[in-house]
């Protein structure tokens, strides 16, 4: 029996409504190669998060942008950690831990590039990359945040 992916997401037009949502077979073959997919394992909803969907629709900064939703729908980006339980990407690997934007999901497929051209260009540079926290000390953290040794992805899908 496989899992079924899923994801919260609110309406466009009135964000006070939302729904749940299936997505994807939870299964290596699911993914193609140079993808990966993330267990989103958790999330902070904050008043961040809701300014992020109100200035969204304000028009102030696409916030509902960075993940793709059905129409008419939008995910709220959260700050949280995932992981990545299946990759067909030669410099990911399956276990890493990752610290970043992640929707309200329980997984999404990335596909891990160099650059994040195609979700919200304005996002600030370190909102646009994806930390490896395999190494759970705060040195190694450091390192990942001053040297930018993080992955950042082109495409996302939940």
């Amino acid at each position: 029996m496989t899992d079924t992916s899923y994801s919260h997401a609110i309406k466009l037009d009135n964000y006070r409504q939302t729904s749940i949502n299936k997505g994807f077979d939870v299964s290596p073959d699911t993914i193609e190669e140079g993808q990966v997919m993330i267990r989103v394992s958790k999330v902070a909803l904050t008043s961040n998060s809701v300014s992020y969907a109100i200035g969204s629709q304000a028009g102030m900064m696409p916030w509902l942008d960075v993940f793709p939703a059905p129409e008419g729908l939008g995910h709220i980006p959260c700050w949280g950690y995932g992981d990545v339980v299946y990759s067909k990407h030669p410099d990911v690997e399956e276990g890493e831990r990752l610290y970043d934007f992640f929707p309200i999901a329980s997984h999404i497929i990335c596909t891990p590039g160099k650059t994040h051209e195609r979700h919200a260009p304005c996002l600030p540079a370190l909102q646009k990359r994806y930390a490896d926290l395999s190494s759970e000390s705060k040195a190694a953290l450091q390192n990942v945040l001053e040297e930018s040794a993080c992955l950042n992805f082109l495409t996302a899908r939940i």
